[in-house]
């Protein structure tokens, strides 16, 4: 997993240590009972959207693109299932926020 965050991801600057946003789209395999005419359909099953979401930003930080989780300030996120003629997928977007000062504190 950690190879594909690498790639998604393309970072050479070393481990990222302030406030991003973070979006994240997982595409889930189409199953047959759903039409081919429905599109941008919900996956309410199982995989769990957190567990998705966990599993993903432990992979970037394993990858060492985010030096740590905590960094996340703000996520965005969905998973639904593939549209006809799309593979599943996850598309990932991570942007480094402006930070003041004050940003930085410890609590």
């Amino acid at each position: 997993m950690q190879a594909s965050a690498r790639e998604a991801i393309p970072f050479e600057d070393g481990p990222i240590d302030s406030a991003v946003s973070f979006e994240v789209e997982f595409v889930m395999r189409r199953p047959a009972r759903i039409r081919k005419s429905e599109l941008f359909v919900s996956h309410i099953c199982r995989p769990d959207i957190d567990n998705l979401l966990k599993s993903t930003l432990d992979a970037i930080v394993d990858a060492g693109i985010l030096k740590d989780d905590c960094f996340v300030a703000k996520v965005k996120m969905s998973k639904r299932y593939a549209n006809p003629e799309e593979s599943s997928h996850t598309r990932i977007s991570l942007t480094v926020e402006e930070t003041h000062e004050t940003d930085k504190i410890e609590e």
